[in-house]
Order: C-alpha cells, then structure tokens, then sequence
C-alpha cells in the first residue's frame, strides 16, 4: 500500500449538518471521514453495482481494507495542513513549579488553542525535543497562529504574502421555510453552509493498494459531480478534481507515536493495547466526539446509533501492527445493510520524553 492525496476544488458552499439548537448548523472543517467514506462507498456502488459494495464493506469489517483514508483537510499555497495535536503543550515542555510558570503556562495555551491545523514544518519543531516552560515561552514568537494555522515565522510570508490574516473558511446562514401539511402554517427556520475561501484547496489523503487505485479515483471523479453531504439537489458540496499528488514521505517518518488524521474507533484488541500502554505511562492525548445523525442505505434514510470514537490530531502510541491505518468497521444493521467506517490513515512522529 503506498499514500497519495486527491486533492478537491469546491465550486461552492457545502452542507455537512451537525448537532444544533435553534439552528440547523454545518461542520466545520475538517469533514468527519466517516461522512467521505460513506460517499465515497454509494459512488463506488454506483459505478461498480450494489453486490461488489458490499463485499467492498466486508473487506472494512474483516479488517482487510484496500483503501484507508483521512477526513477531508485544508491545502495552503502547495502545503498540506495537519490537525493540530490534541493537548501537544502538556507533552513536550516541563510541568510548572511556580506561579510564574503556571501564568507562563496558560499564556502558551491561550496562544496554541487558536490553532486548528499546523504546517509539517511547525509540527516537527514543535515536537522537536522536550524544553522547559522558560525555554519554550522565550521561542513562542517563532511560532505564529494565523487563520487558524501553527506555522513557524519563516512561513507566514510565502502563505500569507500580503500579510492579511484572511480565513480559511466561513459559515453563512440562509432563512429556510417549511409547511406544514395538514395546518398549511409556515416555519422559518435557519440553516448554515461552510464556504471555503481562496486559495484553501482541500485532500483527502488516501493508504491505498495499487490494484485499487483506478477504482478509487474513478469514485472520486464520481463523487465531485454528484456532491459531499447535503443540499446536492440544489448545487451543495460540488467539487473540481484536481488530481493525485503522492507523498512518499509520509511513509519513511518514524516516531513512538501517531497523529490520527481521521475518525478512528479502535476494536477489541487495541482497546486492550491503549489501556496497557496507559497504564505503563504512555503519553496519549485524545479528543473524543460523538456521531450520529442519519445515514442512507438502499435509498432508505436510516437514524444511526450514537458512536463515540477519536478525533483527528489525536496522539496515541504505534498499533501493535504497522500498517499505516487505526481503527475498524462495524455493521450496524442488516436490513438495509448499514456499515459504520472508522478507520482513519496516521502519521509517526517522536514524542519528546
């Protein structure tokens, strides 16, 4: 298996709904990989028929995937942007001894929590060595947060040029109406889109095996005609292909530890694994959320049971296997066949001890 991104153009506003109150609201970036992988398994079904999806999804659960991809991300200026590491700050620099420190300590993360994404450059010297809260709070300014992204200084010119801290995206809100059928009575109510703005492209990076590769772009050059998420009738979540880029250097990184770019829930075995390595004083450092919402299956729209699995940017000690991929698939119901993909590609990195 081998990495490669393929990196999308949206032509316009996306509708990938989330939880909301009052409002019916849209995902920020990243777009969960569950929400991609379940598009992009209803294109392959598309092209390739009903019957070979879902032997497709049978290779997910046997834990035998031709493809593992990431959640869907922000690309700047020929950068390929990485979520942020979940508390990375209480993992590379010295607890604090004194008031001062602990005053030094929250002023650092009120400067990184600003951060949603981060540069390779900036991640690798973040996690560079292990510093002292001194040391680290003298050479913040070597680090900058802009529209969201931890760079190093040395950056901020070439993706920023005009010294504008432009945003990476935008959420607009349009009045929708709804009529009631039996009363007639009209309901205004809210909705929200996520609009990307120039020049954020995005990637969806993909561990895939090279017999697959023609099957899995073809899905792609699908997906982008037909839309991601909702409000496709009306023009939402359409893209422009612009193409495979390789990365082979994500495959030579070494480290003790991996950076989750996707949703991952682990099975049985890792479970058991995480919780050793955490008892053994593993530094792990995790966000996790919950999903639900609907799903499509058969062209029946289907309520799906709440899961709760690992955010992207989350940090967790090797897999017992090296493959490149964490997580699993379950199925969730039989009639209509229902399949919940949690299995998100990772990066190794060193973490400072």
């Amino acid at each position: 298996m081998h990495y490669c991104c393929f990196v999308l153009k949206p032509r316009g506003p996306l509708r990938i709904g989330k939880r909301g109150i009052g409002v019916e609201e849209a995902e920020e970036l990243p777009i969960p990989s569950d929400t991609l992988y379940g598009a992009v398994i209803t294109a392959y079904s598309e092209l390739y028929g009903y019957d070979e999806a879902i032997e497709l999804c049978q290779h997910f659960v046997e834990r035998k995937p031709p493809f593992v991809l990431s959640s869907v991300l922000p690309k700047v200026k020929g950068d390929f942007l990485l979520p942020m590491p979940v508390g990375i700050l209480s993992l590379i620099i010295e607890p604090p001894s004194t008031m001062k420190e602990v005053k030094m300590e929250v002023n650092l993360h009120k400067h990184l929590k600003r951060a949603k994404f981060c540069t390779l450059k900036a991640l690798k010297e973040l996690i560079a060595k292990r510093r002292s809260l001194k040391e680290f709070y003298e050479m913040k300014e070597e680090f900058e947060v802009v529209s969201g992204i931890l760079l190093m200084h040395d950056e901020l010119k070439r993706l920023f040029p005009s010294d504008e801290s432009l945003p990476m995206y935008e959420l607009e809100s349009r009045v929708r109406n709804v009529v009631d059928r039996i009363t007639q009575a009209a309901e205004i109510y809210y909705e929200s889109n996520l609009v990307i703005l120039d020049p954020v492209e995005l990637y969806v990076l993909a561990l895939i095996e090279d017999s697959f590769v023609n099957e899995l772009t073809s899905c792609f050059k699908l997906l982008v005609e037909q839309g991601i998420g909702g409000e496709r009738s009306i023009g939402r979540g359409l893209f422009n292909f612009l193409g495979m880029q390789d990365w082979p250097s994500l495959r030579e990184e070494e480290g003790d530890a991996i950076l989750t770019l996707g949703l991952t829930l682990p099975c049985s075995e890792d479970r058991s694994f995480l919780i050793k390595k955490l008892e053994e004083g593993f530094p792990i450092s995790y966000r996790i959320i919950q999903r639900g919402g609907w799903g499509g299956s058969s062209g029946i729209s289907i309520i799906r049971r709440s899961v709760f699995a690992f955010s992207e940017g989350s940090l967790l000690p090797i897999p017992q296997r090296d493959t490149g991929w964490f997580g699993s698939t379950f199925k969730e119901r039989s009639s209509p066949p229902l399949y919940r993909i949690y299995m998100s590609c990772y990066m190794k990195i060193n973490l400072p001890r």
